[in-house]
């Protein structure tokens, strides 16, 4: 594997093709298109420096001036709305149904695009986080028809984060792309992936890609000059790219090891995934749904009047007030709902289950006890 690497290569201190490795693209490619049951032409496929600057990059693509808008789900990962204000765009948010376990809704969508439409905006795309950061959900596949044809009907593109792909732990994770050919529509598609996820988890390493499906001639031409500014992505995220989309195959040496390394991994996320959902659910004034994905957990939590009315008068939102106690009381970090945006009148906070299994039971009893002694020293919520 290393010496077919290096044949296709300059080494890991040369340049690369702006757009990527031929090599690497074409095992990205072949990789989409067994997932996909769909072909994937390698040219359609360009190498990032993770899948943050894939996004960026599409982003750069698409906005003009603040008039224009790009549609991201509330709770979000912070990413989207950072880029587009940076880039002098406009965010549009549309909210995701926390009680269909915050799944998409088409009338939501439809609502965002009416009242930014109203207001004078024209929406560009619509992104989509599947598996969902922070919230956890994979969605299933009528809802994610439903947001293929809205695209389709508004003509705009939509921006599928797929890096927690690999994370789908109750229920599979189905690619948009492959939704996309199977109803036919007409939508341009970019989809994102990562070696920071999954697995591999090799997120210093800034590897990824994205992925255009069904975008016009002019629009990639656009797409490779504005890449090419940057000469290429860095050369070890590429490789750890090759890695991740090529993984060891039956018969090769090293596949049996790689099966039982990846598996545990698999497992053990499903298992702390379930964990938490579980002890979260039982501890009083805290109320989560399922992780079906990722890496997360984005319970909501009752605050009292009184702690919302001290947070008010510390400067703080409620839920960062009750995060920052949280933090100072037991060591407990975790980031309050508000950083993702939420809905208005509801609070949440994001956990991860990435630490060991032990690690987390005794998280878990902390959490319990500091609720307990929070609602003591606030009262309950009414």
């Amino acid at each position: 594997r290393a010496e077919r690497i290096l044949r296709n290569s300059h080494g890991l201190g040369a340049y690369s093709d702006s757009a990527g490795l031929p090599m690497v693209r074409e095992s990205v490619a072949r990789f989409i298109s067994e997932r996909d049951g769909e072909e994937c032409d390698a040219s359609t496929v360009y190498l990032t420096n993770g899948a943050s600057e894939g996004v960026k990059a599409i982003l750069e693509l698409l906005i003009r001036s603040e008039r224009d808008t790009v549609l991201v789900p509330i709770p979000q990962y912070p990413l989207y709305s950072a880029s587009i204000t940076r880039l002098g765009g406009t965010i549009a948010g549309y909210f995701l149904d926390e009680q269909r376990g915050w799944s998409t809704s088409e009338l939501g969508l439809e609502a965002a695009i009416r009242h930014a439409a109203g207001e004078g905006f024209e929406t560009r795309a619509v992104a989509v986080i599947n598996p969902g950061n922070p919230t956890g959900q994979v969605l299933d596949e009528a809802a994610m028809e439903e947001v293929l044809r809205l695209c389709a009907r508004e003509g705009v593109v939509l921006m599928a984060d797929e890096v927690y792909q690999a994370n789908a732990y109750t229920r599979p994770f189905v690619p948009f792309r492959r939704v996309k050919h199977r109803l036919g529509l007409e939508v341009p598609l970019a989809s994102f992936h990562s070696v920071s996820k999954g697995m591999l988890g090799e997120c210093g390493l800034r590897g990824g890609y994205v992925q255009l499906d069904g975008f016009s001639d002019e629009a990639t031409r656009e797409f490779f000059k504005a890449q090419s500014v940057s000469l290429c992505p860095n050369l070890v995220g590429q490789i750890a790219v090759e890695v991740m989309v090529n993984p060891p195959r039956p018969g090769e040496e090293s596949y049996d090891l790689w099966c039982q390394e990846n598996d545990a991994s698999f497992e053990a996320y499903r298992r702390k995934a379930a964990l938490l959902h579980d002890r979260l659910n039982r501890i009083p004034g805290i109320s989560a749904t399922p992780s079906d994905g990722a890496m997360y957990a984005f319970p909501r939590v009752q605050l009292p009047n009184s702690m919302v009315e001290a947070a008010a008068t510390a400067g703080m939102q409620a839920d960062e007030f009750y995060c920052l106690r949280l933090l100072d009381r037991t060591g407990i970090c975790v980031v309050p709902g508000s950083g993702f945006e939420q809905e208005p009148g509801t609070f949440h906070f994001r956990l991860t289950f990435l630490p060991e299994e032990a690690q987390l039971e005794e998280l878990l009893v902390r959490l319990e006890d500091f609720q307990e002694s929070f609602y003591e020293e606030f009262g309950a919520p009414a």
